[in-house]
């Protein structure tokens, strides 16, 4: 029998994002180029909502990176930092952190062995706990005009790459920032990839256990293209999609139905590893089974 500690080794060494999208885009990339032979085929491949994969894959597929904020290792050219694409940060959804701010009933202290995490940051716990657990009404409306003027400053700065490029204080964002797998992004839309392996999809973050990470990540994503298209493809084993419509309306309770229904129309499916490898030209036994491989 395998223990914890051995579990999440073999999580390590069979990490996703080192064992399957690094090594499936590079690929793609250092052998098609930066986008438009293999983009249009992702996305036609999708498993739901085909009309808009369809529209987009009429769009621009070079990917431009050149005007990212992140480093970067190597230079595809000499404007095109595709490896830049990968482990994309963006600041987390204001418009949710507003309604965690304005509904703190709604939230759930996180546990640790079933006793109530205690942060190392005095006034991280003291925000947070005088939000949760105030001693008058007045003291939680205090904490949360106060909130409410630290999470603008997220807005103002647009979505930055570091959470330490922002100047809100750390207490306020209930929800940190989304680490994308990868990031496509043309001078029309943005793609976005959740890729995965034996691991199942997160159906929660630590203060509101309903959010489901796709649609987490396909929200802040909506927010970060501003006026381009935008979509996500999730990839994973066996190409069986574990999201359906309620992890929508049960993830954003700070959105009307309508737009509900809008953000579900960007998520594009599954598909599987090995199916992406059929169609695009990858060997999928390129594709190494551990990261030591």
């Amino acid at each position: 029998m395998i223990d914890k500690h051995g579990e999440t080794k073999i999580r390590k060494l069979m990490d996703s994002s080192e064992t399957r999208v690094k090594p499936f885009f590079t690929y793609l990339f250092e052998h098609y180029g930066i986008g438009s032979s293999w983009i249009p085929t992702l996305l036609m491949m999708s498993t739901r909502n085909q009309d808009i994969a369809a529209m987009i894959s009429a769009m621009d597929c070079s990917i431009s990176t050149n005007k990212r904020k992140q480093n970067t290792a190597k230079m595809f050219d000499d404007q095109q930092y595709w490896k830049d694409c990968f482990e994309y940060s963006i600041a987390p959804s204001v418009t949710f952190l507003r309604w965690l701010i304005m509904n703190p009933e709604k939230l759930t202290w996180p546990k640790i062995k079933g006793i109530e995490k205690v942060y190392p940051n005095s006034r991280t716990q003291q925000m947070r706990k005088s939000l949760i657990y105030p001693t008058n009404h007045n003291d939680r409306e205090v904490v949360q005009k106060y909130a409410l003027k630290q999470i603008e400053l997220i807005r103002e700065i647009g979505n930055v790459v570091k959470s330490s490029n922002d100047k809100a204080e750390a207490w306020v964002k209930f929800e940190g920032y989304t680490r994308l797998d990868c990031l496509l992004e043309t001078k029309d839309f943005v793609l976005a990839i959740e890729g995965k392996r034996n691991e199942g999809v997160s159906r929660s973050i630590s203060w509101y256990p309903h959010r489901n990470q796709i649609v987490r990540n396909l929200e802040v994503i909506r927010e970060y293209a501003g006026n381009k298209q935008y979509a996500m493809i999730l990839m994973n084993k066996d190409g069986v999609d574990p999201v359906k419509d309620d992890d929508f309306t049960m993830s954003l309770p700070h959105l009307d139905s309508i737009s509900i229904e809008d953000l579900n129309k960007h998520y594009l499916g599954c598909i599987s590893w090995e199916q992406a490898c059929n169609a695009t030209g990858v060997d999928f036994k390129i594709l190494p089974d551990t990261r030591q491989d």
